[in-house]
């Protein structure tokens, strides 16, 4: 009977896990021991020859093995080209064990994970945002205090908890809304005989371009003061109780001014958290993630032509309202156009707190996690802000476009419908690498020069990125970042922990959990990935040579001629190189 300093412990706790952990180094180093005097494989033949009881035993052995190998590699279910099929001989699982190294390297990293959330070193992602007072962790610019990148511990996914599923697929974005409000003409969509279109047009659009201006818009009138904004409170709107209150305050008033907070790098299409309204008395802060599914009572007095909306800077503002809501916007005076058409020197939100109301914009908080709930009050303030002054603002901008021309009040107003009838798109992903988003304008961004295999492996993770983005609805920079991008393209690893080296402050848990397809992706991209023959590339410059001789011939006999061909032939050649054509030899 075993000892009981050699027994392990049947419960691993504090009282045991000592005693387990020297059994665990005594194990280990018998293991190093065994494989110290293990008999070398090319002598194996010899002994089996020599000794028939020790070959039985072997084949005995590797009998019992043998299924055990099979089931795990049918168990693993590797990805790749490679299909399973039953291996027979010893030779065989040499092809396998590569894989079975990444395998439990894997598994290994899942573990690590697991014992990370068991031991509270990092949290299991929820589902339900989170309540307590988060903990508060903050970036700050080491050389000044003015910028801060402010994020809380343990933040749940909102998005798993919206009534409205979210839909990263390259589908066409269907508008939200339900009823239409103030309308002039009637909205029906009909998706099913719309199921080819690419986008839908705005809701308003007849509103938007038929507005009658209030009169009161267009007159020179004295700027009604703002209240100092620390002698008063914001209004907390988070039930729908509380958005009820605040939509019969808004009744009463003609002019609001709107901002929102969005965060999208937990993302992939990204959401609104904070609506901030303020009236001339009031500054409404509303919780987006708490009252999603409600906001489109907003529609009410947002597309109410005789209420002007004020923002500042609404492009984004316009279409992240539509996507999350269903909520559009007539009447807008975009006080970014404003201070265009002003000529001012500058158009930022911040020159014009500073120009028209003294006062120092707070920007330390501009990359905020604005999921955080309980929201810090030193973020309200920054929120509050920025819609506290703008109805002012928007005073003294209107009299001033007045004073310098009333046309100019016109094409203020014009330039902001404009925006105001900006529709949402979903993003489609463009295999060619077009838009603003693709691949060919992240690679001339960062000026890299990737030979043939490099660029075919940049191609594929970069569509791999995206799809996993969707799928997980996170952003592209969280799954792999740009540089990290870059730069596993040019170091092109194909093995998980090469994969891993690449990453010098750890590696993003997408690319863990995934390392195995993505390393596959990889070895199958540089096997696919071939330059193209020499005589396919010679004949393809020979045959542009001959199409820039005849355009010598056409051209004037001048002294750079020469020259300018001897350039078109190179720009030539050098288009073909990276062209859609060459690559399909690749």
């Amino acid at each position: 009977m075993a000892s009981s300093e050699f027994a392990i412990p049947e419960k691993i706790d504090s009282t045991t896990f000592e005693r387990y952990q020297k059994l665990l180094y005594r194990a280990l180093l018998n293991i190093s021991a065994k494989r110290n005097n293990e008999l070398p494989s090319k002598e194996v033949p010899f002994y089996r020859m020599i000794d028939s009881t020790a070959a039985r035993k072997m084949d005995q052995l590797s009998g019992r093995i043998l299924p055990k190998i099979n089931q795990m590699i049918s168990n693993a279910d590797l990805p790749g080209s490679e299909g399973f099929c039953e291996i027979t001989e010893a030779e065989d699982v040499d092809s396998w064990s590569k894989d079975f190294v990444s395998l439990v390297d894997s598994l290994i990293d899942g573990v690590n994970v697991s014992l990370d959330e068991f031991s509270g070193r990092s949290k299991k992602i929820s589902a339900t945002v989170n309540k307590s007072k988060p903990v508060i962790a903050e970036i700050s610019n080491v050389s000044s205090r003015d910028f801060r990148f402010l994020y809380g511990n343990a933040i749940g996914r909102p998005q798993l908890k919206f009534k409205d599923k979210v839909d990263n697929s390259s589908t066409p974005f269907i508008p939200k809304l339900v009823e239409k409000p103030n309308a002039l003409v009637p909205w029906e969509i009909n998706v099913r005989e719309n199921k080819d279109i690419l986008f839908y047009p705005n809701p308003y659009e007849y509103e938007i371009k038929n507005i009658i201006y209030p009169a009161f818009m267009l007159e020179d009138k004295e700027p009604i003061p703002y209240s100092p904004i620390m002698d008063s409170s914001h209004i907390w709107v988070e039930t729908l109780e509380d958005l009820k209150a605040m939509c019969e305050k808004l009744e009463n008033n003609n002019e609001i001014a709107i901002d929102l907070e969005h965060h999208d790098y937990r993302s992939y299409q990204g959401f609104t958290c904070l609506l901030q309204i303020s009236t001339r008395d009031d500054d409404f802060i509303v919780d987006a993630l708490a009252l999603r599914s409600s906001l489109q009572i907003l529609n009410q007095y947002f597309t109410n032509p005789n209420i002007v909306k004020v923002f500042h800077g609404a492009e984004f503002d316009i279409i992240w309202l539509q996507k999350d809501f269903g909520v559009y916007i007539v009447n807008l005076f975009d006080t970014f156009h404003a201070a265009t058409l002003l000529e001012l020197p500058q158009k930022s939100l911040a020159y014009l707190l500073k120009h028209y109301c003294e006062v120092e914009a707070d920007k330390k908080y501009q990359l905020a996690d604005w999921r955080i709930r309980p929201i810090p009050s030193e973020m309200l303030y920054y929120a509050r802000s920025d819609t506290h002054y703008l109805l002012y603002i928007y005073d003294r901008m209107r009299n001033e476009l007045i004073a310098k021309s009333e046309n100019l009040l016109r094409v203020t107003l014009e330039r902001s419908a404009e925006t105001s009838l900006k529709t949402y798109k979903k993003i489609v992903y463009d295999d060619d690498g077009e838009g603003p988003g693709g691949y060919m304008r992240l690679q001339a961004k960062w000026k890299t020069s990737f030979d043939y295999q490099q660029f075919a492996v940049f191609k594929a993770l970069h569509a791999w990125r995206d799809r996993i983005a969707r799928e997980e609805d996170e952003s592209t920079g969280y799954v792999l970042p740009n540089e990290m991008l870059i730069a596993m393209s040019e170091k092109m690893p194909d093995d998980p922990k090469e994969i891993s080296a690449c990453f010098k402050t750890g590696v993003p848990s997408l690319i863990r959990m995934n390392i195995l397809e993505l390393s596959r992706l990889i070895k199958d991209t540089k096997s696919d990935a071939s330059m193209p023959s020499t005589s396919l590339v010679q004949s393809k410059s020979a045959e542009n040579h001959t199409i820039t001789e005849d355009m010598e011939v056409d051209s004037n006999e001048s002294i750079g001629t020469n020259r300018n061909s001897m350039l078109l032939n190179n720009f030539v050649c050098f288009s073909l190189h990276y062209s859609k054509n060459a690559l399909l030899f690749v």
